[in-house]
């Protein structure tokens, strides 16, 4: 995809530091600035680039691709390819950027690292198994296909290798990998080997957060922002420390979720930006994420880190805000917009949402962060919202 400029990204964030540092700023004048350069960011976006003619990384050899071009071209050991044995197989890489935050929680059927494509063309029934592994990263995936003779359909069979924890652990930067994908036939006379290739992909650390990655083989832009809610984690101990912090805010002295009104829950909601306001949480401009030629990445904090370091950029006060809302019981959400995040949540259970602008919580009280939240929200209405308490139940779980 066409990354945005970053220059533009820098000049919504230094904006939104002016708006973080500056108390005399007007709601309606950070409203119409935070709008007008998102929908630029928006336009930048959009413009997605063509899958380049390495797209498709095709498996040659004994399983070679019927489209690998003119036969007649090729070496005498490639002549061992699909017009010589029948059997017809490409590997697809679908993901050249894996990120650790949150490979444990990605499906194979959804988000595939590399899928094979099959076909015989034979009078003969043809079993294949295929195989993928990220060396030092991943187990070894493995699949049996049963390919009929003659059939002209293509199989597909999509494969994602389970990453190893502490091996994703380890990686604090971008990292280059390998990986290895693998055919072989099975006959009655044992097997054979069809071909072994290996590709080259990046392993991203768990502060970043891959919101949007190019298909290599189709070009498509896939949205892969639900899985921020990832980073949401009410259970850590940090979190419900600051959520006792916050009872002490409320007037009955603890947080009691859905239990009271709409006045209640958003008294509840205040308790936690004054405890985070008293935990000393500025704002900070950290966005762009490096490894990744193919994909937009954002930098995130864990809510520990951010609680630990004091500090946050845009999606780290929403993910830490949406961390402290599900452990009081409460639904949360997180809105993105082109180059910017905040937090949300529904006055009541199953109700309507209230948004808060979460940079300004050092600097600004609680009636104009939500005020500036609810006009952005009003004023971009292409907004996406994750609702977490609906990924949840889609598997999309904690980090911790």
């Amino acid at each position: 995809m066409s990354r945005i400029p970053y220059a533009q990204l820098q000049e919504m964030e230094q904006f939104r530091r002016q708006l973080a540092e500056n108390d005399d700023l007007e709601p309606e004048k950070i409203v119409d600035e935070l709008v007008r350069q998102a929908k630029t960011l928006e336009n930048a976006q959009e413009e997605t680039a063509k899958p380049g003619p390495d797209a498709r990384q095709s498996l040659g050899a004994r399983s070679g691709s019927a489209g690998r071009g003119d036969v007649s071209l090729l070496s005498n050991e490639e002549l061992l390819s699909a017009a010589t044995t029948g059997i017809e197989a490409q590997a697809v890489l679908r993901m050249t950027s894996v990120p650790a935050a949150h490979a444990h929680v990605l499906e194979p059927s959804t988000n595939p690292l590399v899928t094979f494509e099959l076909k015989n063309h034979t009078k003969r029934d043809v079993r294949l198994r295929v195989r993928s592994f990220i060396e030092g990263y991943t187990a070894t995936a493995v699949d049996t296909v049963e390919l009929l003779a003659s059939d002209d359909e293509t199989i597909k069979v999509n494969q994602l290798p389970t990453f190893f924890p502490d091996r994703l652990g380890a990686v604090h930067d971008p990292t280059r990998a390998t990986l290895n994908v693998e055919i072989e036939e099975l006959n009655g006379e044992g097997s054979r080997i069809e071909d072994h290739r290996t590709f080259r992909v990046w392993i991203l650390p768990a502060t970043t957060a891959v919101l949007k990655q190019k298909d290599p083989d189709s070009g498509e832009l896939l949205d892969m922002s639900s899985y921020l809610v990832s980073w949401v984690t009410p259970n850590a101990p940090e979190v419900m420390g600051v959520l006792r912090e916050a009872s002490e805010h409320t007037a009955e002295k603890r947080i009691v979720g859905y239990q009271v009104d709409e006045d209640g829950v958003r008294a509840q909601v205040q308790a936690m930006f004054q405890a985070l306001k008293n935990r000393g949480i500025f704002y900070v401009n950290s966005v762009v994420a490096v490894g990744a030629t193919d994909a937009f990445v954002q930098r995130v904090r864990l809510p520990v880190q951010a609680l630990g370091e004091r500090s946050a950029n845009c999606i780290d006060g929403a993910v830490l805000y949406a961390s402290l809302m599900e452990a009081a019981s409460l639904e949360p959400g997180i809105v993105l917009i082109p180059g910017h995040a905040f937090v949300c949540w529904k006055r009541q259970r199953g109700g309507k949402w209230d948004f808060l602008e979460t940079t300004m919580t050092a600097s600004h009280g609680f009636a104009e962060a939500v005020a500036v939240g609810r006009m952005t929200a009003e004023k971009y209405p292409t907004r996406t919202i994750l609702d977490v308490t609906d990924l949840r139940t889609e598997g999309y779980l904690p980090l911790q």
